[in-house]
């Protein structure tokens, strides 16, 4: 996520907020994967209502979230093409090499498992194998391995979409810049098109969440006064929507919208309550430090450690079930950090190049 602390450019108040969020927010990523990574059949009706909560509510808060930091962040202190360039340049440090280090490296560890016949269980078999792959496919690995699916396309290491989409409208800048300038409620577009889409729609989702936090910076918009004591308003409207949320699920479109909305308020209370009660939700530096290392990792673990888990206990019981899926975002996170303290301990220098510092 391009909000390593060398790359802020806020105030104070704002960057310790954001500071903040980083890593429970990608402590979210993490759960909404563990739901979208693999799910068992006839789990039960607590497992589904605590999963659903977890991953499909606040899961989905996350990257959206990331996305206003991001368009934040890059507008700051904007002045026009001087400070474009530089912005860009900064990005090739944050994004782009990380963007090409990880995916490249994925190809490589995926073609090296491929090899051995004893893991294909591990594999769908719905892609090719790297082994077949022509100059075609190295390049969509890089971009996007399926179809593209109005934006829902996903290169090789499938969470750096985000990533890939981030530059994309780094590049675009400009263009929404300008369009804010002279009509700022164009964000409310791709906005309610994300709302009503029935798809992923990561094109919309992209485009709209990156321009409201452009629009917070270009308009000066001081957010920490707008959410400040508003905890209990936004807990309010949340419990509202999640009640609405649950009672509609699966009904009809009216229900996506309704859990799209959702999405917004538990974002709007998530970081009203970093806002309104800092120390109580502070997290250690070195778990922050590590976000964009965990964010990068955790999807082929998590993969494989629900992989393992459903194996090993596929019974429908609802509190095991629970158990194991909570069990499977806790160790993949450990194992991320695990790894991360023991690249920052040996090759310091490495692990800052490709962690985007």
């Amino acid at each position: 996520m391009d909000v390593n602390k060398s790359n802020i450019n806020a105030p104070d108040s704002m960057s310790s907020v954001i500071q903040a969020m980083r890593f429970p927010a990608i402590f979210m990523v993490v759960c909404l994967h563990a739901y979208t990574t693999l799910q068992g059949n006839h789990l039960g009706q607590f497992y589904n209502s605590v999963t659903y909560l977890l991953s499909l509510v606040f899961g989905e808060v996350g990257v959206p979230l990331f996305y206003v930091i991001s368009g934040y962040l890059f507008f700051a202190n904007y002045h026009g093409l001087a400070s474009y360039k530089k912005k860009l340049s900064n990005r090739i440090h944050s994004l782009l090499i990380p963007y090409l280090f990880w995916n490249g490296l994925f190809i490589l560890l995926y073609a090296l498992v491929q090899s051995f016949p004893q893991f294909s269980s591990f594999f769908s078999g719905t892609n090719k194998p790297i082994a077949e792959y022509g100059w075609k496919d190295y390049l969509e690995a890089f971009w996007s391995t399926g179809g593209w699916n109005n934006g829902d396309g996903t290169p090789i290491l499938q969470p750096y979409w985000y990533i890939r989409n981030l530059m994309l409208l780094c590049i675009a800048s400009p263009v929404i810049y300008y369009l804010i300038r002279f009509f700022k409620y164009f964000v409310m577009i791709p906005l309610v098109l994300w709302v009503m889409s029935p798809s992923l729609a990561f094109g919309y989702s992209s485009l709209a969440f990156f321009s409201i936090g452009a629009m917070l910076a270009i308009e000066k918009v001081d957010v920490i006064k707008c959410l400040s004591g508003k905890v209990k308003q936004c807990l309010i409207a949340f419990l509202s929507f999640t009640v609405l949320d649950y009672s509609l699920i699966g009904t009809d479109f009216f229900s996506h919208i309704v859990h799209r909305t959702n999405v917004i308020s538990a974002m709007l209370l998530f970081v009203a309550i970093f806002i309104d009660y800092p120390d109580k939700v502070r997290t250690p530096k070195t778990w922050t430090d590590a976000s964009f290392f965990i964010y990068t990792l955790h999807f082929p673990i998590l993969l494989l450690l629900r992989k393992v888990g459903l194996k090993l206990y596929s019974l429908p019981e609802s509190g095991i079930q629970v158990l194991i899926y909570m069990g499977c975002i806790l160790a993949t996170i450990c194992i991320c950090y695990l790894l991360y303290f023991v690249l920052k301990k040996t090759v310091p220098k490495f692990l800052s190049v490709i962690n985007g510092r």
